[in-house]
């Protein structure tokens, strides 16, 4: 399944953006699955970061997930 990741600064204008395929199919999985991403340093569409560096508030949309909300993760 295909994870849209958006990023925005703290002001809120628009950064960058960037996707990955996960296996997961359950929606809190999948928001685990991102928060150890970041939490790595590994954030899809942006160059590798220090692990534990997140200054972007990230919008997390998954369009082929049957309950897709999108879910917006503050650093």
């Amino acid at each position: 399944m295909r994870v849209e990741l958006t990023y925005f600064e703290e002001t809120g204008k628009y950064y960058s953006d960037g996707e990955y395929i996960t296996n997961c199919l359950d929606w809190n999985n999948i928001q685990n699955e991102i928060g150890r991403m970041i939490g790595e340093g590994d954030r899809p569409g942006l160059v590798h970061c220090a692990p534990g560096t997140n200054e972007f508030y990230v919008l997390v949309n998954i369009p082929d997930h049957k309950y897709n909300v999108p879910k917006l993760i503050i650093p």
